[in-house]
């Protein structure tokens, strides 16, 4: 049997920038920071924002301020936003955090990696998509423990980079 990777056996991995703070996202913010990991997270929409706030969690509504501190700190970039939103937050990435790593959990791997390209990203990016979910959406369903004991898949296509591929399976 396959032993999950635990994020606290790896002191080196990088901080984590979540994009979309719904239950995905936000349950990811959530495991990040109990697992240890320096994380915070983007939402468009301020009453999200606020609710993670005052649950103690690091966010912001300013996607550009958010995109800059994981340049800076050279972050792994989840995007988790609804499928429309896919492209222009690729965007946004390549004009202010082009040289992070980038995954996602959109159920939607072929647009999501098409959109990496169309950026110039391809080469930073590794899909994923946790198998993990309710019918119930937003910040205030999610939970740290969405992903206990679920099935995370990470992409493998041709030219991935295998330390992305890692920062990403971690």
């Amino acid at each position: 049997m396959c032993q999950p990777v635990r994020v606290s056996d790896t002191p080196s991995a990088p901080p984590v920038c979540v994009l979309g703070l719904g239950l995905i996202g936000g349950s990811l913010l959530r495991a990040a920071v109990r697992a240890g990991r320096e994380a915070w997270g983007h939402n468009r929409s301020a009453p999200s924002v606020d609710a993670a706030r005052a649950d103690g969690f690091d966010a912001d509504t300013d996607l550009v301020a958010v995109l800059q501190r994981a340049s800076a700190a050279s972050a792994l970039i989840v995007i988790a936003v609804p499928v429309p939103a896919v492209a222009a937050t690729l965007t946004a990435i390549a004009l202010y955090a082009p040289n992070c790593s980038i995954t996602d959990v959109v159920s939607v791997k072929a647009e999501v990696a098409a959109a990496a390209a169309r950026q110039g990203l391809a080469d930073r990016y590794v899909g994923g998509h946790p198998m993990a979910g309710t019918s119930a959406s937003g910040w205030s369903v999610g939970s740290a423990d969405l992903f206990r004991e679920a099935v995370w898949v990470v992409g493998t296509d041709d030219g991935v980079d295998p330390a992305i591929w890692t920062q990403v399976a971690q």
